[in-house]
């Protein structure tokens, strides 16, 4: 490891959760750095937010909006009806494969008992 490097190259290789959330998903955030959080539109007296996340190349996006990136992206979520990076959890064991989808559980006899 160089004496400058904070982290070796190989623990940072990999996406953030959130990076790779966004990748499975193929979004993009943007923001408008000239946004001041809660802006009023003058033509409309909606509230304009500095931050909005969407889907590539779709024909019918769906836009989430927010005064930061996560909230954005949270509305994102909520819209589409995915889970955000940070609320996905893994499988717990009971889920995992049985004798029938290839796992390790004892074979039963013709009578169901193993």
């Amino acid at each position: 490891m160089n004496q400058n490097e904070l982290f070796p190259p190989e623990t940072v290789a990999m996406d953030s959760p959130k990076l790779a959330w966004l990748k499975r998903y193929q979004l993009i955030t943007e923001h408008d750095p000239e946004m001041q959080p809660d802006t009023e539109s003058p033509e409309t007296g909606e509230n304009l937010l500095a931050w909005v996340c969407f889907e590539v190349g779709k024909v019918e996006n769906r836009y989430g909006y927010g005064n930061t990136e996560d909230e954005a992206c949270a509305d994102f979520a909520i819209k589409a009806g995915i889970s955000l990076w940070n609320e996905e959890t893994k499988p717990p064991k009971e889920a995992l494969p049985t004798s029938e989808t290839g796992g390790n559980e004892p074979e039963t006899k013709s009578g169901g008992e193993p």
